[in-house]
């Protein structure tokens, strides 16, 4: 193996040990309810931590143009996912911008990313989630609109012709119950069965409450409904951060491909074109009678396997660019396939990570992640659930009020509807075998215990992910210091060949004419002096 192919293999190891160092490379905005309010906060209520520390990208200058950093680091525009009520719609906000082809010229691992948070669509996807939920949230509010109904009822012909209208305003309370307030108006003959129909000539005005006292008054169906709504939106801010660790991810592993592939294609260039160069100076020897015939039709044939290795190496950079076209769109949001001329970045200098970080590590990671944020919304549904099972146990002891006055000049000679009318009373209701709660709390304990099971194995996951991780960074520069001392020994062995060559050939010409004795001096004199200077 010559030494142009151990420097490619070498180039190789560090691309590998690149790729496996960072991968995620984004700063993002977790947002959760806040700790200071019940988990059926309204829309938008949020206590929000920013994570601001990445690396590898690069960071805008003052004039606002975007220039490589020594270490390669970014600060890649925070992306908020969190929901804002504007106008009454809620709606997720991106602030970053989109790639246009002919802006390709140095690629950078930043427009990359941000082409993910700008125009990736199952990032789309996934955000109009957030409208979903909130859709859902305002149809479970639906639940306590102010209603207005009305009625009018005729009866023109037969033996008690009578006219009945009836207007009432009802409005559901969030404590439970109900209370409205109703007009009503009966003229006519009723029989003595209805005459409570009947009201004064300027009709009746009723006021009404009816209030929870057990079953209802913590949790009802219409309250634990707008608190499961209220939390899926809430859960769907997790659940796109996951997506988009996940995406940035796919994407910053695709971008360090395509680089690795346009390093590999350059190497692959670099020693097909030696070969050529070499190719020339044999034929020339060859027609001088210098070397012999076969050392040509072996260069040759490896000129051959070399633009073999190019048409290989020129593909495999077509095909990661396809890939990465994938994260990396237009405005339009459509894949931009990245140019073989485009310019790419430099690998970043790998530093070794600190085991003794480990533990910390894990900590935040376990603190951070949002699969975990996604599974407490989830675990706070299923105590929704849970509690409204309870609440069904409870038996249904309501109180009811009532006050009506009529107004108007008396319907009757007897006056009995003119005065001033007060009702109230309770209404008890018991399901003797509870069949319907005991399934709702069965149901609801399942399902905690489920998601405790889910957590454990996620927080085991994560943990492992985080060690993976560590030993591949450790694995990764150890690879990459062999590699370097593998460097250095062949370009050792090189300038060794070279300078034994250099020898040879000096003493061939200066020592056509010398004895044999001085001529093996004169070869031991220049050997030390070549090596002494190789050494220094």
């Amino acid at each position: 193996m010559s030494s142009k192919d151990w420097i490619l293999l070498a180039g190789m190891l560090v691309a590998c040990g690149c790729r496996a160092t960072h991968p995620s490379y984004c700063a993002m905005e977790f947002c959760t309810p806040s700790p200071t309010r019940p988990a059926r906060a309204a829309p938008g209520d949020y206590a929000c931590q920013q994570i601001t520390d990445c690396k590898v990208c690069d960071e805008p200058s003052a004039n606002g143009a975007l220039e490589p950093t020594p270490d390669h680091s970014i600060r890649v525009a925070p992306v908020s996912v969190a929901l804002h009520e504007d106008s009454g719609s809620v709606q997720p906000v991106v602030t970053v911008a989109a790639m246009e082809p002919e802006e390709i010229g140095y690629l950078r691992l930043r427009e990359v990313i941000e082409s993910v948070y700008a125009s990736f669509p199952a990032l789309e996807a996934a955000r109009s989630e957030a409208e979903i939920a909130a859709g859902k949230e305002t149809s479970a509010l639906g639940e306590f609109d102010f209603k207005v109904k009305a009625e009018s009822m005729s009866a023109p012909m037969g033996y008690y012709k009578n006219y009945r209208n009836q207007l009432k305003l009802e409005q559901g309370l969030f404590p439970g119950g109900n209370v409205f307030g109703q007009y009503r108006s009966g003229d006519g003959n009723f029989p003595v069965w209805y005459g409570e129909r009947e009201t004064n000539e300027g009709g009746e005005f009723k006021l009404g409450l009816i209030s929870p006292l057990l079953r209802d008054r913590a949790i009802d169906q219409r309250r634990s409904d707008l608190f499961q709504a209220t939390l899926r939106r809430q859960q769907v801010d997790p659940m796109v951060q996951s997506q988009l660790l996940e995406y940035t991810y796919f994407a910053a592993d695709a971008y360090w491909s395509w680089v690795a592939a346009g390093l590999s294609l350059d190497a692959q260039e670099e020693l097909l074109r030696v070969t050529v160069e070499r190719n020339r100076v044999y034929e020339e020897r060859v027609r001088e009678g210098d070397l012999a015939q076969i050392e040509l039709i072996q260069n040759e044939r490896l000129i051959a396997s070399r633009e073999a290795k190019v048409i290989e190496a020129r593909r495999k950079l077509q095909q990661s660019a396809i890939k990465l076209s994938l994260f990396l769109r237009d405005s339009a949001g459509n894949p931009v396939l990245v140019p073989e001329s485009a310019r790419r970045s430099a690998f970043p200098e790998i530093q070794l990570p600190s085991t003794e970080q480990l533990a910390s590590d894990i900590a935040e990671a376990l603190d951070i992640r949002p699969e975990l944020r996604e599974l407490d919304f989830q675990q706070e549904q299923a105590k929704v659930d849970l509690a409204y099972g309870q609440n069904l146990r409870l038996p249904a002891l309501n109180v009811v009020m009532e006050a009506s006055k009529d107004v108007g000049a008396a319907a009757s000679s007897k006056g009995d509807k003119t005065p001033f009318e007060l009702e109230a009373g309770l209404l008890f209701d018991v399901p003797l075998q509870r069949r319907k709660a005991d399934g709702k709390i069965r149901e609801a304990e399942g399902k905690l215990n489920q998601i405790a099971a889910k957590r454990r194995f996620t927080e085991n996951k994560v943990t492992i992910q985080v060690q993976d991780a560590m030993s591949a960074l450790v694995n990764a520069h150890e690879r990459l210091g062999r590699a370097q001392e593998n460097h250095r020994g062949i370009l050792a062995m090189v300038v060794g060949m070279a300078f034994f060559l250099a020898n040879d050939t000096l003493v061939k010409l200066a020592g056509a004419d010398l004895p044999t004795g001085q001529l093996i001096c004169l070869r031991g004199l220049m050997a030390c002096t070549l090596l002494l200077l190789m050494c220094a």
